[in-house]
């Protein structure tokens, strides 16, 4: 698996600390995180600009990122609902620019 893929990986789901886990522990958007994330599928979207397809483990990383995301939402006010979707959407973005592209 690339580094990065792996790297990525981690940055979402790790046990106590992952983007995902944070939001699900009701600790709200990592800033740092969400920008190392950011950073890391730009990385991956001009490494693999000129390939015809992405890898698989990039892709199981995110088939059920925006449902569990989304699952924790009612933790959260309006306001902060708002923002949590605003920041999986970039994410999102992202990755749909790696994979259509």
């Amino acid at each position: 698996m690339d580094n990065n893929v792996k790297d990525l990986e981690n940055l979402l789901y790790d046990d106590k600390s992952g983007f995902e886990i944070v939001l699900r522990m009701g600790q709200g958007i990592d800033e740092k995180k969400f920008i190392e994330i950011c950073n890391i599928l730009l990385v991956l979207k001009d490494n693999w600009s000129e390939c015809s397809h992405v890898p698989k483990e990039f892709m199981q990383i995110f088939l059920e990122f925006r449902e569990s995301c989304e699952n924790s939402l009612t933790l959260y006010d309006e306001d902060e609902q708002i923002r949590i979707l605003q920041h999986i959407d970039k994410i999102l973005d992202l990755v749909n620019e790696i994979i259509c592209e």
